[in-house]
């Protein structure tokens, strides 16, 4: 699930997103991208309107590579590299099993640099 947890010095929500929430058995890629497109146009509403830009904090724990959850978190990167660029001010993935560092060297050589650097492993 996603929920605003606050706001940062600049007074930008953060956005909390626990991966072990998704249930594989019940989680479709669709299901995945009308979270997060539903997430982000919600916390999108309820800012101010100078504020133009939201953190994300994708928390793992709970999550594993053995499990779908994984694979289904990973469907949200592209959503938000090409809908939501602008937007995302800082991303950082916290409690990541070992197992995303290899995955993350793939990862990388696909996120355009603009994103590469918003995201903080």
């Amino acid at each position: 699930m996603g929920l605003i947890i606050g706001k940062d010095k600049c007074k930008r929500p953060i956005i909390l997103a626990r991966v072990n929430y998704l249930d594989p058995n019940k989680t479709t890629e669709k299901r995945v991208q009308n979270f997060v497109f539903y997430t982000v146009e919600e916390v999108m509403k309820q800012i101010p309107k100078d504020v133009e830009r939201f953190c994300a904090i994708v928390d793992f724990k709970g999550g594993n590579f053995f499990n779908v959850r994984i694979t289904q978190a990973f469907e949200m990167v592209p959503i938000l590299q090409d809908c939501y660029t602008e937007t995302m001010h800082k991303a950082y993935v916290v409690n990541a099993p070992i197992l995303l560092w290899v995955l993350w060297v793939l990862i990388v050589q696909v996120l355009e640099v603009k994103t590469l650097k918003r995201v903080k492993v």
